[in-house]
């Protein structure tokens, strides 16, 4: 049980890193992108060619995932997103879906279809509390905490934050009170991007580097927003974490096939009977 535990964990972790890019771009820029969870493969990818195939130092690996995930976020924004911001109808779903298509393919006709595997720390096996769990697990479960913790405190502590939040409220609003929000949105794209790719080094041992891997966190980091709360970063973790044991202990006691039958019942469940999530605040406006 405790294995299956962990197990859950860690999977939730990267899944909340996941619904905290998506938040991270949706509080300061209005936009949710789906490409969100490309930036991790791409941090993860990079670490295969830094780590694995030239064994450059993890830092710098790092930092390169960082800028090319960064550089990649913003022209996303400006090519995909922005001149397309006053048509309306949500019209950016599709082309960061678009956006994140893209990036897939590129990854495959660059790397193939195989998982590449990625050694970050030692693989070893230790038992804690009872259970089997891998340093690179206890790590990532640790990453994921402390990173979203951190977003928290940027997002309600400072100036930057501050002014999401309140282009988050109200858009014309920041504006007038001279707010730069083409800036903001700028700022919420490459954020996320090179906070995946920061992280994507370190899911990478854990999920290898697969072309579909951004694809496959899309969905399950988008589950973990919806149950932990639009727009709210802690949500992302606790959400993130819920997902992430369900998905653990129905595949385990249930049947490998019902992981992600359990995932989707989550979701429903949630938005059925609390659709602004476990962290999420409904607002009711007059009009």
């Amino acid at each position: 049980m405790m294995t299956t535990l962990w197990s859950g964990l860690t999977m939730g972790a990267i899944y909340a890193i996941v619904a905290v890019g998506y938040n991270i771009t949706l509080i300061l820029s209005g936009v949710l992108n789906f490409a969100s969870s490309q930036f991790i493969a791409i941090g993860a990818f990079v670490a295969y060619w830094g780590l694995t195939q030239n064994n450059i130092p993890l830092p710098l690996v790092i930092a390169i995932a960082v800028v090319i995930a960064g550089g990649l976020a913003f022209l996303e924004e400006r090519i995909a997103v922005r001149p397309l911001r006053k048509s309306g109808n949500h019209i950016d779903l599709i082309t960061t879906l678009g956006a994140s298509t893209i990036i897939s393919g590129v990854l495959l006709l660059l790397y193939g279809p195989e998982p590449l595997q990625v050694r970050v720390l030692p693989n070893a096996t230790w038992e804690v509390l009872g259970g089997q769990v891998r340093p690179n697990e206890l790590v990532l479960i640790a990453v994921a905490i402390v990173a979203t913790v951190a977003v928290h405190f940027w997002i309600h502590r400072s100036r930057l934050g501050l002014a999401g939040l309140a282009r988050a409220e109200d858009s014309e609003a920041a504006s007038i009170r001279g707010m730069n929000v083409r800036a903001l949105a700028i700022l919420g794209f490459v954020a996320a991007g090179a906070f995946g790719g920061l992280i994507g080094p370190i899911v990478a041992q854990k999920t290898f580097a697969v072309a579909t891997l951004g694809l496959v966190l899309a969905l399950k980091g988008f589950v973990a927003m919806a149950v932990g709360g639009v727009g709210s970063i802690l949500g992302s973790l606790v959400g993130g974490l819920i997902v992430g044991l369900v998905e653990a202990f129905a595949a385990r006691y249930i049947g490998s096939d019902f992981g992600q039958i359990a995932v989707v019942i989550v979701l429903f469940a949630m938005l059925l009977l609390r659709p602004s999530g476990v962290l999420g605040r409904g607002q009711a406006r007059l009009v």
